[in-house]
């Protein structure tokens, strides 16, 4: 059934880029929408102007369609940087080594977050694209809260929490300081 599927997606992709969107949004996730262009995608990661362009009144800006954050290479429809295009999208590499390829810096420090040593990105990204920046997968304390207890950490020296992110005293990667401090 998938085959069948697949196959009749593939024939509709011809169609029109409205049907070839649907078709491969289907099969895909993070399919850049069809009002917004990689260019723009590529502007929204690079922090800057975070309207989209309404082309339905040619000119306009609203701020009624979402802003999706777009993994560069995804944004620039490069699928094969991190994907055999040959062999059915296959990964490259293993998904825990993967990401690694181009981030490796994230690796380089004293202390490093279990989750990136162990290659688990995709617990807190989502490796196309997301209404967050840096692609996470949520935002603020409730993506550390996913792993981390609340009520452990209230009982700690974590006065802000709920004031501030937890990013603003700890690196989520990596740090040369214990607890991953700044």
């Amino acid at each position: 059934l998938f085959f069948v599927l697949f196959f009749s997606g593939l024939f509709l992709v011809q169609c029109s880029p409205a049907a070839r969107h649907r078709v491969l949004s289907f099969f895909f996730d993070g399919v850049p929408p069809l009002k917004q262009s990689p260019a723009l995608a590529r502007k929204n990661n690079a922090g800057q102007s975070a309207l989209s362009l309404n082309t339905a009144n040619a000119g306009s800006l609203s701020t009624a369609q979402p802003v999706m954050y777009y993994h560069p290479q995804t944004g620039e429809n490069r699928c094969d940087a991190c994907h055999n295009v040959s062999q059915s999208y296959h990964l490259l590499a293993p998904p825990d080594s993967l990401c690694l390829i181009c981030h490796d810096d994230k690796t380089d420090a004293k202390y490093v977050h279990p989750p990136v040593e162990e290659g688990e990105c995709l617990d807190c990204h989502n490796p196309h694209g997301t209404k967050n920046k840096y692609l996470l997968l949520k935002t603020g304390q409730a993506l550390c809260f996913q792993c981390h207890d609340e009520s452990e950490i209230k009982n700690t020296e974590h006065r802000v929490i709920g004031k501030e992110a937890c990013t603003v005293c700890h690196n989520p990667h990596n740090s040369d300081n214990q607890y991953f401090l700044r």
